[in-house]
């Protein structure tokens, strides 16, 4: 994981990072509606 921070551009992982918390937050959402606090 630490190689791929060094090969890739801070800013794809800042993007990368950002889609992933949204496909988690998606997912939370999806499999679990009631755990929205």
């Amino acid at each position: 994981m630490r190689v791929l921070a060094v090969l890739v551009h801070e800013d794809n992982i800042v993007e990368a990072h950002m889609a992933g918390g949204v496909l988690h937050l998606a997912a939370k959402m999806r499999y679990n509606p009631n755990d929205l606090r």
